[in-house]
């Protein structure tokens, strides 16, 4: 039975990952900022709930070092940020950018930093970091969460490469969002705005609010962790899923096209 633990635990998706996979027979410690998990202990599966800030290095350490002594050891970290505003650039706040990077991209970086030598201990390392469509082409509005995604996936990419020699294999999964509010969406334009940024902000809020059931990314998550030999990139099944699989597979001046159609763009 492997040892996981899950960052970001009391967001929607990361409370669902936690019982997903504790319901599974995995051993779950659900990490957040809060330390304490939504449903007690999610239902009698015995999630363990542990203090965990991406914002803050120390945190990060003295969590990793906690989290290793609870099972003992940890053989899964699923690196999971929920950070995120979805804005024009021009009108994104300086606060907002640096939360969505700091969140999402250094303090996940950290946090692998910090569990990677407890993973070669391990058996089953593995690493599985959470994305979603903004970790592969730039979205308009998306700026910062785009940055932060796509930082982070090529990260773990190198880092796969990186580990393979100590039997860690490292995954993607790509997902849609769980929340609207995650990403501040719907976004409301304040009065006074440029009005081709209001255009903007009901294409992208009418694609930001389309969510995917959280049960097909746990099914996702599951079997990107059970697998023998993983892929690198999984896609969560699902209308969401079906447009990014249509993106990475088709050639860049289509995958763009693709973009300006959904957010009509011209």
């Amino acid at each position: 039975m492997a040892n996981v633990l899950v960052t970001e635990a009391t967001s929607e998706i990361g409370a669902t990952i936690a019982v997903g996979l504790a319901a599974n027979g995995f051993q779950v410690i659900a990490a957040s900022p809060s330390g304490a998990f939504p449903s007690g202990d999610g239902g009698g599966l015995g999630i363990v709930p542990i203090e965990l800030d991406l914002r803050d290095p120390g945190s990060i350490t003295s969590a990793v070092a906690e989290a290793a002594e609870i099972f003992p050891g940890i053989d899964v970290v699923v690196a999971n940020g929920v950070v995120g505003t979805f804005s024009p650039f021009e009108l994104l706040a300086e606060e907002k950018l640096t939360d969505t990077l700091e969140v999402n991209l250094v303090g996940q970086l950290r946090l692998l930093q910090a569990v990677v030598p407890h993973l070669r201990q391990s058996d089953r390392g593995r690493i599985l970091g959470i994305s979603s469509t903004v970790g592969m082409l730039g979205l308009p509005g998306g700026v910062a969460p785009c940055a932060a995604r796509a930082g982070f996936e090529v990260a773990l990419s190198a880092l796969r490469q990186e580990l393979v020699r100590f039997g860690i294999k490292v995954s993607v999964v790509e997902a849609s969002p769980q929340e609207q509010s995650a990403y501040g969406l719907p976004w409301v334009p304040a009065p006074g705005t440029d009005p081709t940024y209001v255009e903007l902000a009901k294409a992208v809020s009418d694609f930001g609010c389309h969510v995917e059931p959280p049960a097909t990314v746990v099914q996702t998550i599951r079997d990107a962790l059970t697998a023998e030999d993983p892929l690198f990139r999984y896609t969560a099944d699902g209308s969401y899923g079906d447009l990014a699989e249509e993106i990475r597979t088709a050639d860049p001046e289509r995958a763009v096209d693709i973009v300006e159609e959904l957010f009509q763009l011209t």
